[in-house]
């Protein structure tokens, strides 16, 4: 069985595709042929707030996983929105306007509860509880669609543990592409559902467990040209510390939730929050996608208000790596 534990994002991808060759054997997939796990895999990220990707080769796009994020954590299944920052996302939509397997709805509404809301309380009442489980897989809904819907939940369910004063997190995997997935997007949203509720619960953020089913990484030209063979190390710059993460939340959890309605519903309002995470980091980043998105200038000059090191320096690479083609 295959358990990788890094530091961070860059570190913990980085020793996956190390180890991968060793342990992956070739199969099909309703996608193509794929590179796979045969057993569960398990990585570990011991500082999970250090979870902006800096790798060029895999040129993630920062503000779509940050705004993605968000756009979870705020309880939302609408395609408009992700779709503005990622223009292929509809694609993964049944008709054209909601996304069945949201993660988001499914925390905050789907069930018939506010499960993030709800796990703050049972926590709060109970840090020794073994029954900390949130839900994402509905068997109700979702293996009836298996063989229709384009979007049925990847990741199934959350475990949290309170151990030693920090807020660990398992999150279950019934299969993750280790490159767009595992190591790509869901390390920023789940990772920000961990601080969010440690941070609102005053402990510390712990170790982000990610246990995958069927672990793989698509064997399609596009991957074999970025991703293998594989390239050696890149620079992470929070080994050396010229980046660090930002606080998401230092108010109640309450307080935070309003903000982040406040702001999916103004994103370019400076003024009116509660927490500086979203007039410091927020919206100086919504800003500059939007002077790109104008063609008002390359986003570079709104990127100075953003407080967030981390993500200011994502956003840069990501613009300065598109000049530099264009050029």
């Amino acid at each position: 069985m295959m358990h990788i534990t890094g530091k961070n994002i860059n570190d913990v991808l980085y020793e996956t595709l190390t180890a991968f060759p060793h342990f992956s054997h070739e199969e099909d997939s309703r996608n193509g042929k794929v590179q796979t796990i045969p057993e569960p895999a398990t990585l570990c990220y011991a500082n999970p707030t250090e979870r902006v990707l800096f790798w060029p080769q895999r040129d993630a796009n920062p503000y779509f996983h940050l705004m993605e994020a968000l756009w979870m954590l705020n309880g939302s299944d609408d395609v408009a929105w992700p779709k503005y920052f990622n223009s292929k996302f509809g694609q993964y939509s049944d008709d054209g306007v909601s996304l069945n397997g949201a993660y988001g709805a499914r925390w905050r509404r789907h069930f018939g509860i506010d499960q993030i809301v709800a796990m703050q309380h049972l926590l709060e009442k109970d840090p020794t509880t073994r029954r900390a489980v949130m839900a994402m897989w509905d068997p109700a809904r979702d293996l009836v669609r298996v063989g229709t819907s384009k979007d049925v939940p990847c990741n199934t369910q959350i475990y949290f543990r309170v151990v030693f004063g920090t807020l660990q997190m398992t999150v279950c995997n019934r299969s993750n592409d280790l490159i767009w997935g595992a190591c790509g997007s869901n390390v920023v949203h789940f990772s920000m559902l961990q601080e969010l509720l440690a941070r609102s619960l005053q402990l510390d953020v712990g170790e982000y467990y990610q246990i995958t089913n069927n672990l793989h990484i698509y064997d399609d030209i596009p991957n074999r040209e970025i991703y293998g063979p594989y390239v050696g190390a890149w620079d992470d710059p929070y080994l050396s510390n010229q980046v660090e993460p930002y606080p998401l939340i230092r108010v109640s959890l309450d307080q935070w939730l309003e903000d982040l309605h406040y702001f999916m519903l103004t994103p370019l309002n400076r003024s009116g929050y509660h927490d500086p995470f979203f007039e410091e980091v927020a919206v100086p980043v919504m800003r500059s996608w939007e002077a790109r998105k104008n063609k008002e200038g390359n986003g570079l000059a709104e990127l100075e208000d953003c407080q967030a090191s981390d993500w200011k320096r994502a956003c840069t690479e990501w613009i300065r790596r598109r000049e530099t083609n264009a050029v």
